[in-house]
Formats: C-alpha cells, structure tokens, sequence
C-alpha cells in the first residue's frame, strides 16, 4: 500500500474501522530506494565525478561531509527555534536536505570502506527494535 505524502509529511488520513483512507495531493511518489540501491548508484555518480576520492583511504572525504552536513542540520533547528533568518518551512527544507546529504556521504563511506550499507542497516535495525526502555530502562533488554 503506497502512503501519501506531501512537503509536510502524511497527511488525510481517516481512522475508519481500523482501515485507513486518504487522498493523494500529489502525484505518486517513485518506487522506494532501498540503502542498496542507493550505495550502488551514489559509487557510480561518485567515481565519475571524484574518482580520485574512491579509495580507502580517504574516507576521511566522507566523514567531514557527514559533519559539515550535521552541522548545517543543528543550524537549521536552530534558526527555526529562534524564527530568524528564514521560514519555518524554508528551515525545514534545509534541514531535509542536510538529513539525505548525511545519507549521501554515508553511502559513500560504507562504498570506499569496503561496507554494504544495506546489511548494516539490517543488522543494526534488527537489534535496536528489539530494544524495550520502557521494561528495562538500564540496557533495554539488549544481551
């Protein structure tokens, strides 16, 4: 089941008998881009463009793009907290693109290091949700 979605996220959706019901105020979005796909598409554009960035020994490249990115994300909040220097919706813009230009760098990284990010998403993902704070409030369960 494809889920609408617009700038602000779902919306129009109706509760009704445990079914959900919505219009879509947009067109459909594309197919979904796993983490592996993204990996293997970001390497390509990524070898064409920095080839001399796609060894592993400059994963450092990706690392203080992920930082810069961070950055640019708490700035965001910020100047959305204070409401300066722009729009809410302008501040959640930027701080949108900083979140996929994290996952960006990140894709690169897991590339030059040799990683499959997909997998690293599993695994980890598989642990944490199994994680229960509210039963355990001192290790979540985890073993």
């Amino acid at each position: 089941m494809m889920m609408p979605y617009n700038d602000e996220g779902f919306e129009g959706f109706e509760i009704d008998g445990g079914h959900f019901a919505a219009e879509l105020s947009k067109p459909p979005l594309p197919p979904l881009l796993t983490f592996r796909q993204l990996q293997i598409e970001q390497k390509e554009w990524a070898d064409k463009n920095f080839p001399e960035s796609q060894n592993g020994s400059t994963y450092y490249r990706s690392l203080m793009g992920i930082f810069e990115e961070a950055g640019e994300l708490a700035h965001a909040f910020l100047k959305q907290e204070q409401n300066i220097r722009g729009s809410w919706d302008e501040h959640e813009a930027k701080a949108k693109d900083a979140i996929g230009d994290m996952l960006v760098f990140m894709a690169n990284l897991c590339s030059v290091r040799g990683w499959d990010m997909q997998q690293i998403i599993e695994i980890v993902w598989g642990e944490v949700r199994m994680r229960d704070w509210n039963t355990d409030r001192l290790t979540g369960g985890a073993k």
